[in-house]
């Protein structure tokens, strides 16, 4: 039963993972693109715009896509009820973002603002619409069909925004990929997964989604704030063009991470969900995801620190200097953050999305309190980059503690021995990443990009050959499979 789950989870990864890091690929691509045609002041305004919509998309879904997935005695009834719903919320949050955008726009004292939030509750009305479609995909596996999707509207959304902004469009050409998105998302789901209203509902129904899902609704929300109030609060006491060199310095380095978690919560909540009740093979298997997040993202911190300023200036332009330095401390936290993505699937899957709103709460607490020493008392971007990289370290250490500890009944030793190896790969790259920063330095940035790039391989490469963290042969053998 083992290799019949790590089987489901390696042939989710390897189509969402393909959908995934093309989608990221065409992400720095299209930022960067729009990054040399737009100023800083306006992905600032675009930020603040971005934070209200996700904070009323919370609403939308109310955690019921993830109860969906777990939930194992919803039929096609529950199901039409359940869209019924979302239709009512959707339009009731659409309604409402209209009228708290005018008092959104006004506590920071922008027309554009709330003009901005005007045109983007178009895409939460079929953000709602799409939570039960989108999670009967999911809860079906059905990988494949999601990741070309998924790319097939990123490219084409990026590409009117692009089009957009060279046309003169402004600020408002970003709001063109999440609304196209939002609609276009909604369509192929429902195309492919047709779900017929319900004219009635019945407590049974959302008895059975609101018992699980309540949790994580509260953990939604807390995370929100916990990742969206340093925005705010930049925007509002430091300016908008500050925000907008500290919100693309951030973004670049949560955009792997936000691949990689929305790559391991696609796959492992429904694979894993299937096996609720073994939690030994659960955890047994979930160590080898950590073992090769780990691997991942310790390496990739190593990566994006030496690599800051040429990676900043070649994909964004010069104009974008002042993020550099961000940049530059935020990836220290990659490696952390890289495991801790994988951490919400879990404790959805073994049904503790109660230890998940108290892990939440607690680094809701550490951040915001990072964010007052950043912003408030020192009233500058570095020090409140420093602070977040030390709260992003304290919530990392809390949540393995609560998943291991009080979820798993486990010693900590377990895990902290998964991150041996990776840590060891992390400290010798970044070795020899510094040596070469010593020695070797080109105007072109492309070239110092290429360099690293390519130290970066050999050093890995060298390193899985002496070490042998993995099984080579099993890994051939399942890849051989997609072949």
């Amino acid at each position: 039963m083992g290799k019949s789950i790590m089987r489901k989870v390696f042939d989710g990864l390897f189509y969402v993972a393909i959908g995934k890091y093309t989608g990221f690929i065409l992400s720095l691509v299209i930022a960067g693109i729009l990054s040399r045609i737009l100023n800083p002041s306006d992905f600032g305004v675009m930020s603040l715009a971005t934070i209200c919509i996700t904070f009323f998309t919370l609403f939308c879904d109310l955690g019921i896509g993830t109860a969906i997935i777990q939930n194992k005695t919803l039929d096609e009834n529950n199901y039409r009820e359940l869209f019924t719903f979302s239709f009512i919320i959707g339009i009731a949050i659409s309604c409402c973002v209209i009228l708290f955008s005018y008092l959104y726009g006004s506590f920071y004292e922008s027309e554009k603002l709330t003009t901005l939030c005007h045109i983007m509750a178009l895409s939460l009305f079929f953000n709602a619409l799409n939570t039960i479609p989108n999670g009967l995909l999911y809860k079906e596996k059905m990988f494949r069909f999601l990741a070309i999707r998924n790319v097939t509207i990123q490219l084409a959304g990026g590409g009117l925004a692009i089009l957009c902004a060279y046309r003169g469009l402004g600020v408002y050409a970003l709001t063109i990929q999440p609304i196209f998105t939002a609609i276009a998302s909604f369509i192929t789901c429902y195309v492919h997964q047709p779900i017929r209203p319900s004219l009635h509902f019945t407590k049974e129904t959302f008895s059975k989604i609101f018992s699980y899902s309540g949790f994580q609704f509260l953990f939604n929300i807390i995370n929100f704030f916990s990742r969206n109030i340093d925005n705010l609060l930049v925007g509002k006491y430091l300016g908008v063009k500050p925000l907008g060199f500290y919100d693309k310095s951030y973004r670049l380095v949560m955009l792997p991470l936000e691949n990689t978690s929305n790559l391991l919560s696609s796959v492992v909540h429904p694979v894993f969900a299937d096996f609720q009740d073994r939690k030994d093979e659960q955890i047994h298997y979930y160590e080898k995801i950590v073992f090769l997040l780990a691997f991942i993202g310790f390496p990739m911190s190593a990566f994006f620190y030496f690599t800051s300023y040429d990676l900043i200036l070649f994909i964004f332009g010069d104009q974008w200097i002042e993020s550099v330095p961000l940049f530059r401390i935020l990836s220290l936290s990659i490696g952390f953050q890289m495991i801790l993505s994988s951490s919400g699937s879990i404790f959805q899957a073994t049904n503790e999305t109660r230890l998940l709103f108290i892990s939440g709460l607690i680094s809701t607490i550490c951040n915001v309190i990072a964010m007052i020493v950043g912003i408030f008392i020192f009233k500058s971007l570095i020090i409140l980059a420093w602070a977040l990289v030390i709260s992003f370290t304290i919530n990392f250490i809390q949540c393995y503690v609560l998943l291991y500890i009080y979820n798993f009944k486990r010693k900590i030793y377990y895990f902290i021995r998964q991150l041996r190896m990776p840590l060891e790969l992390g400290i010798t790259l970044s070795v020899m990443l510094f040596a070469i920063s010593k020695i070797v330095y080109s105007k072109v940035h492309f070239i110092n990009l290429t360099v690293y790039t390519i130290a970066t391989i050999i050093v890995v490469l060298i390193y899985v050959a002496v070490r042998k963290p993995f099984d080579l042969t099993k890994i051939k053998q399942l890849i051989s499979k997609h072949s």
